[in-house]
């Protein structure tokens, strides 16, 4: 039976160990050496499962950039989270109210922050920090049309504060130039920032000179040249006529006027024949 004092130096002593550990264990977290790292390979249906899991573990806190919520498993664990008391915030990508419009409502009216940035590139994986002590790196499988997004691959960090602190700096700098996917549009406007409106120089006075309105000098036009009357009986006339048609390069006419011409001799050389007896051979 051991005394007092006895009692009293083992529980000095177990307190002690206690202690030892406590600064080892401390110690072997900040060096790295307590980290555990582990890789989810995507069974049938991805690993949505796995990032799930770790979220409904969450007491404090879960950063999630994702390009759209659409898994229903990760949906249902971050609305579970928010009723915890969780604070819960997404960065998405900006297409992602066209994508999923329904879980994007549910997880605003769970309590959940959902963010976008416009002004950088699209969003292709999957990244969340839970707990300030949990990093979660994924990529995304497109699923065909109507289902929802997997998580083909998954890595697990935990006990790296190195890792930590890097993911929650990204988040915090595209936080900074983000936008409340349900903040009023007037909160949002506030936010943007405002033209300066661009500085006009005073100009002078332009002087108006009076305008001369010019008249048009109206040319004198010479009267229409009066085509001399055609005799279809006459061949002079006829011939007459196609020359002049020859001459202005209208051929066709010309040669009417000739064939007019060579008929209207023939006729009177027929009429004086037959008023003299005499017979023309055809």
């Amino acid at each position: 039976m051991l005394s007092i004092t006895g009692w009293m130096l083992v529980a000095t002593g177990f307190t002690g160990a206690l202690s030892a550990r406590f600064v080892f264990d401390l110690l072997a977290k900040k060096a790295g050496f307590g980290s555990k790292t582990s890789i989810h390979l995507a069974p049938a249906g991805g690993t949505s499962s796995v990032l799930a899991g770790l979220i409904a573990k969450a007491r404090k806190e879960v950063l999630l950039i994702i390009p759209a919520p659409r898994a229903r498993q990760v949906v249902e664990s971050l609305i579970n989270a928010c009723k915890k008391g969780v604070h819960v915030e997404l960065l998405i990508d900006p297409a992602a109210p066209k994508v999923c419009p329904g879980e994007c409502e549910m997880l605003r009216q769970a309590g959940a922050t959902l963010l976008f940035d416009p002004d950088h590139s699209p969003i292709v994986g999957t990244q969340a920090l839970i707990d300030h002590k949990t990093v979660a790196l994924g990529a995304i499988r497109s699923g065909a049309p109507g289902e929802p997004d997997g998580l083909d691959n998954l890595t697990v960090l935990k006990g790296q504060p190195e890792e930590v602190n890097q993911f929650r700096d990204f988040f915090t700098t595209h936080k900074g130039h983000a936008q409340n996917l349900f903040a009023p549009a007037a909160q949002q406007a506030s936010a943007a920032p405002k033209p300066t409106a661009p500085i006009v120089q005073p100009q002078a006075p332009i002087q108006t000179q009076p305008q001369i309105i010019q008249q048009p000098i109206s040319q004198p036009q010479a009267a229409p040249a009066q085509q001399a009357t055609i005799n279809p009986n006459d061949p002079a006339s006829l011939l007459q006529a196609a020359r002049e048609a020859a001459a202005r390069g209208d051929q066709n006419r010309a040669a009417a006027y000739l064939e007019a011409a060579k008929n209207a001799d023939r006729r009177m050389q027929e009429a004086a024949a037959a008023a003299s007896g005499v017979r023309i051979p055809a």
